[in-house]
């Protein structure tokens, strides 16, 4: 077999290889990550945005926003929180607030359910400058995952066949009708 037969059938068996193996992300669960509220925290987001993506897949805050207009939900009220999740398909939502403080900066970060909209987990880092050392960002990702990882799927958790019927067996339609 000459040289180049080899390293044709090496490199398609390597895109072969490639291709069979799931993104990382597409195993974990969709979390939007909004705008961080404050003076110089666009780097902040994007250093949460990083930390979340890792094990998950990160929806931005334009895609939010839009669901939002969407969804005629204009606060981070539960109920506004749960229907665009619902249109995005989003396990969580994670909002923030960068605070100037006298010796430094607070970094207060809300994880949301996207099924409920209730607070699920604060977390509060204390910075002295707007951006995250690797040792704080490391700690914070191990908060973080163990948080998302007890996120309820956004799917129901009875099953629904269109008709009306749930598992329980009670008819919603004639109740609403009521």
């Amino acid at each position: 077999m000459t040289r180049t037969c080899r390293v044709l059938v090496l490199s398609a068996a390597a895109l072969v290889g490639l291709a069979g193996q799931p993104a990382p992300a597409a195993a974990g669960k969709r979390i939007a990550v909004l705008e961080i509220e404050g003076a110089r925290s666009d780097a902040l987001r994007k250093q949460v945005a990083s930390v979340v993506s890792r094990r998950h897949r990160v929806l931005s805050p334009r895609q939010y926003h839009r669901a939002a207009r969407k969804a005629h939900a204009t606060r981070l009220r539960p109920i506004d929180v749960r229907r665009v999740a619902a249109l995005l398909d989003a396990d969580g939502i994670v909002e923030g607030m960068l605070v100037a403080e006298d010796r430094g900066y607070v970094l207060r970060l809300r994880l949301r359910e996207g099924k409920t909209g209730r607070t699920v987990r604060k977390f509060t880092v204390f910075l002295r400058e707007p951006r995250m050392p690797k040792k704080i960002r490391a700690q914070l990702a191990d908060k973080m995952y163990a948080a998302i990882r007890g996120l309820s799927p956004l799917a129901d958790d009875v099953a629904d066949d269109g008709a009306g019927f749930d598992e329980r067996g009670d008819d919603r339609r004639a109740r609403r009708r009521d």
